[in-house]
C-alpha cells in the first residue's frame, strides 16, 4: 500500500480503535507532513488566512446555528436555517462555506446541511462554545499588537494597565479584569470564567501527581491552616487536594473575591472561605498557613503585579510556610508552537508564561527561594508545581 493509500485509509476509518498514544503521534506526524509538503506561498496563505477560522466559529455561535440544526434532527435547508436564525440568506451561505471545511456541518445535498460530531461543541451549554467567545473577543486587540509595540518602543509590558489589550480596546489604565468587571461585559466575563474552568481540566480529575504533598506539607497542629487556595474560584482545586490527601492534618481555605465566593456553593462546610483581594495585605485568617497555593493565577500578571501579590503572601508566612505555584514552566529552548501561542495570548493581556529562570527571578524579587520544581503530567503545556520558601 502506498503512503497516500495508507493516509486515505486512516482518514476513512477515523481515530476509532487507535490507542491514544498512537493517535497523538499520528496527529503530530500529520502536522509535520503538512509543513514539509507546503511551499512558502501555501504556508503564508494558511497562516494569514487562519484568522477567519475562529471568526467563522464565532459567527456560527452568534447566529445560533448549532442549536437550530441540532434541534431540527435532520438535514436542514439553507432557507429554513436562514429563517430560523434570522440571518440574511446570502450572508449565511458565505459563512456556511467556511463551516463545512471546519467540520461543523456537512452539505448532505446542495443547500442542505447536516450536523457532525463537532456541531455540539458550538451548542448552548458547551464550555468550548464559551472559550470560542472568549478567544475571539481577545483577538480584537491582538490585531493592534504591531501598532502598540511601535508606539511603546517595542518594550515588554510590565504593567497590566498598559497592554496591547487596553490599547486595542481603548481603555488605557484598565486591566483585563477591570474590563470584564463592567456590567456591559457580563457575557464576556461569563465566557472567560467558563474558559478558565475548562483550562483547569476535568473537574472530576484528581489533584495532579508529581508534588510530594504528603511529605512536604505535613503539620502536627490540626487548628493551623494547612492549605490556602489563593484566587481559587469556586474551590475545585482545594477540594481535589483534600480528596487526594485526606490524612493531612490542618484546615483548608479558599480565598478569592467575595463576589466569586458567593458562587462556591459546593464547598464543604468545614472549609474556610476568605473573601479577599490579593493585591491588598493578607488577612489574619490565613496567617502562618503551611501552604499558599496558586493555580494558573500568576501567569495572568506581569512582574509588577506578581511581586505585589507574592509580597503580601510573604508577609504572613511562618518560617516553614511555602508558596506552591502551579503553572506552565517553559523550557529555555524548544518551546512548542502551542506553548508559544499561549504565551503570546498572555502577552496581549500584559502577562506571560515563565521559564524556570524567570520563576526563580520572580521569587528573588520578593526575597524567597525556589525550594524545588516538580513537573506534573497535564495537558496544555509543560506544567509544574514550583515551591517557594523563606531564605534559610
Amino acid at each position: 500500500m502506498s503512503p497516500l493509500q495508507q493516509i486515505n485509509d486512516i482518514t476513512a476509518k477515523g481515530p476509532a480503535g487507535l490507542e491514544e498514544a498512537d493517535r497523538a503521534a499520528l496527529l503530530q506526524a500529520a502536522q509535520k507532513l503538512v509543513e514539509t509538503l507546503e511551499n512558502p506561498f501555501e504556508k503564508i496563505i494558511r497562516l494569514t488566512f487562519g484568522i477567519y477560522d475562529p471568526i467563522s466559529l464565532r459567527l456560527a455561535i452568534d447566529m445560533n446555528l448549532a442549536d437550530i440544526a441540532l434541534a431540527h434532527r435532520a438535514p436542514i435547508s439553507l432557507e429554513e436555517l436562514a429563517e430560523k436564525s434570522k440571518t440574511d440568506l446570502a450572508l449565511l451561505q458565505r459563512v456556511l462555506r467556511m463551516l463545512i471545511p471546519l467540520g461543523v456541518f456537512v452539505e448532505s445535498e446542495p443547500s442542505k446541511y447536516a450536523v457532525t460530531p463537532f456541531t455540539p461543541v458550538l451548542a448552548t451549554g458547551s464550555p468550548a462554545r464559551e472559550a470560542i467567545i472568549h478567544f475571539t473577543h481577545v483577538s480584537h486587540s491582538t490585531v493592534f499588537m504591531p501598532e502598540y509595540f511601535e508606539a511603546n518602543g517595542y518594550k515588554n509590558p510590565n504593567d497590566s494597565g498598559d497592554t496591547p489589550f487596553s490599547f486595542g480596546e481603548r481603555c488605557p489604565g484598565e486591566t483585563y479584569f477591570d474590563f470584564l468587571a463592567k456590567p456591559e461585559n457580563a457575557r464576556l466575563s461569563h465566557a472567560f470564567n467558563q474558559t478558565m474552568t475548562m483550562q483547569r481540566g476535568d473537574p472530576n480529575a484528581p489533584f495532579p501527581d508529581g508534588y510530594p504533598a504528603q511529605d512536604r506539607l505535613k503539620i502536627d497542629d490540626p487548628e493551623r491552616v494547612l492549605f490556602v487556595d489563593v484566587g481559587g474560584g469556586i474551590g475545585h482545586q482545594v477540594q481535589k487536594f483534600h480528596e487526594k490527601y485526606p490524612s493531612l492534618s490542618g484546615k483548608l481555605a479558599l480565598e478569592d473575591l467575595p463576589q466569586v465566593l458567593e458562587k462556591a456553593n459546593d464547598l464543604p462546610s468545614d472549609f474556610i472561605k476568605v473573601g479577599h483581594d490579593f493585591f491588598t495585605p493578607q488577612p489574619d485568617a490565613v496567617k502562618n498557613a503551611k501552604a499558599f497555593y496558586f493555580r494558573t493565577v500568576l501567569h495572568d500578571w506581569p512582574e509588577k503585579q506578581s511581586v505585589t501579590i507574592l509580597k503580601h503572601i510573604a508577609d504572613v508566612m511562618a518560617d516553614d510556610s511555602v508558596i506552591l505555584i502551579h503553572e506552565i514552566v517553559l523550557p529555555e529552548s524548544g518551546v512548542t508552537h502551542l506553548e508559544a501561542k499561549i504565551d503570546l495570548h498572555m502577552l496581549n493581556l500584559g502577562a506571560l508564561e515563565r521559564t524556570e529562570k524567570q520563576w526563580r527571578q520572580l521569587a528573588a524579587l520578593v526575597g524567597l527561594d525556589v525550594n524545588g520544581i516538580w513537573m506534573t503530567n497535564e495537558d496544555l503545556g509543560r506544567r509544574g508545581i514550583i515551591e517557594l520558601g523563606k531564605k534559610k
